[in-house]
């Protein structure tokens, strides 16, 4: 891999760190406004993520700076609570550590051999492209909430970037989304954005959050949650 460039970089609002599928553990920097012709494609990919997540909040109002690493790696997992005790590991295309201030997404190599088919449709290009949205959209709707992040249910944070993620989807894409889900309806009351939902069918999930966030006029859906003024509920206060 690269090595590490010049500490200049730090001064970048948005920082990229980029790892390749073979050697994981060195990430070198990166910059999305420095030498754009030398990025590798799945750098350029993280640019235009970061890039057009900005625009999207940016045109609601609601401008963001992200300072935000983004890994491409040959596997991604989450740690889930087991009956044992003893943490087991998930495996998924993307996640966002808001701690860390990172995203981990599955190389592209890695994650063709992936069994998921997002929204029952074949692992492609756009969704690949599509699904890094989503997770820079929560690191977006993060640094919107600062430290009141905490306070959002995680059901509601997944709610927020899957709208967001499907709203800016190519028209082609969203519809072919869409045809799967013929009977997907929107949330008819805010408080059925909870953990339930969302674990059950989390694709169904999605697109009903998105029909949800349409129907509430995007932008003022998305700030009256940020606000806190939906009703909700946070599964956390009665089962952790």
């Amino acid at each position: 891999m690269l090595g590490r460039r010049s500490s200049s970089f730090l001064l970048l609002a948005a920082s990229l760190i980029f790892a390749a599928a073979y050697a994981p553990a060195r990430a070198a920097p990166g910059a999305c406004d420095l030498n754009p012709t030398s990025l590798s494609d799945e750098e350029q990919e993280g640019c235009d993520a970061l890039r057009d997540v900005k625009g999207y909040f940016a045109a609601f109002g609601l401008p963001v700076e992200l300072d935000v690493t983004i890994r491409f790696l040959p596997s991604v997992v989450i740690e889930i609570a087991s009956a044992t005790g003893v943490a087991d590991e998930l495996p998924v295309i993307g996640r966002f550590h808001r701690h860390k201030r990172e995203i981990q997404m599955l190389s592209v190599d890695a994650a063709t051999q992936s069994n998921r088919r997002p929204w029952k449709l074949a692992w492609t290009h756009e969704i690949a492209r599509s699904i890094l949205r989503h997770e820079v959209a929560h690191a977006a709707i993060a640094r919107l909430l600062g430290e009141r992040a905490d306070k959002l249910p995680p059901a509601w944070h997944e709610a927020l970037a899957y709208a967001v993620q499907i709203d800016m989807m190519d028209e082609a894409l969203r519809s072919k989304v869409l045809a799967n889900y013929p009977d997907a309806a929107r949330f008819d009351r805010t408080t059925k954005i909870n953990d339930f939902t969302y674990g059950f069918d989390p694709d169904g999930f999605a697109i009903r959050a998105w029909l949800t966030y349409v129907r509430g006029g995007r932008a003022e859906f998305l700030k009256k949650a940020l606000a806190f003024e939906h009703d909700m509920i946070d599964l956390r206060e009665y089962f952790y």
